[in-house]
């Protein structure tokens, strides 16, 4: 099982925002020129949308970070417990590759493409 970082409960403006660009795959622009898109995330309460195509890219990327530095957090602290880490790799269009992080069990982190 993946260990995915954005909760799939949380309902936050920068959440949604997230998961929309990197499960969905919608640009940013998407967000700024679709007024129907915004009525309705204005109408689920997740907050108001930024106006331009920066500020949902500023949104996305402070999101990001704040997942990299649970992720960071969660296995220095299992490390700290003496748990090992297996890493696997998986080469994707011979130009990107995938790295996960694997622990005792089926839970895995994905760190993503490099």
């Amino acid at each position: 099982m993946c260990q995915f970082m954005i909760s799939r409960n949380e309902n936050t403006l920068a959440a949604t925002l997230a998961r929309m660009t990197a499960k969905d795959g919608l640009p940013f622009r998407v967000f700024v020129m679709s007024s129907d898109l915004r009525r309705a995330l204005t109408e689920l309460g997740v907050g108001s949308l930024p106006n331009s195509t920066t500020d949902v890219k500023q949104t996305v990327m402070a999101e990001g970070q704040k997942i990299r530095t649970a992720v960071k957090g969660e296995l220095v602290s299992k490390q700290k417990k003496g748990q090992r880490f297996s890493i696997t790799f998986n080469e994707w269009n011979r130009r990107y590759m995938n790295v996960n992080v694997h622990v005792d069990g089926p839970t895995f982190w994905s760190l993503g493409l490099f």
